[in-house]
């Protein structure tokens, strides 16, 4: 209920589904506001999804997938997305770089897999750079 689309700026980007019937799975435990430590940059995070593995297709994966990478400072984070990037709201995690070899992090059909640091629960994926590849 709190979204909002401001200037590209994706905040409270997250919906909330009550299903009719309980899943079978066990649940990570969320990262307390008092986890902050964990945010740090440098350390060491792990998302998973379904979506694309290569900037030059649009192919999604057909399996879960997951990759390990850094969480980066909210300084560098500005620099890159500008007023995009909320901080306090947002973490940023990955390694851009020219091409798919020197990129690790989310891509297009990523978007509400999980951020786990430590064991737990640290974000959502929102949103990245165009195509996957920094420039």
């Amino acid at each position: 209920p709190l979204y909002k689309d401001v200037r590209g700026a994706a905040d409270n980007d997250v919906a909330v589904l009550t299903l009719f019937d309980p899943v079978a799975a066990k649940p990570l435990p969320v990262m307390a506001n008092t986890d902050t430590g964990l945010y740090a940059p440098g350390t060491q995070a792990k998302v998973y999804g379904w979506g694309r593995t290569t900037s030059t297709n649009d192919d999604i994966s057909t399996t879960l997938r997951s990759a390990t990478l850094p969480i980066v400072s909210d300084a560098t984070c500005r620099g890159s997305y500008g007023s995009s990037f909320v901080a306090g709201h947002m973490v940023c995690a990955g390694k851009t770089g020219a091409s798919d070899a020197e990129t690790v992090g989310a891509c297009n059909g990523d978007s509400g897999g999980p951020l786990v640091i430590g064991g737990k629960l640290a974000g959502i994926v929102s949103w990245g750079v165009l195509d996957c590849v920094g420039e």
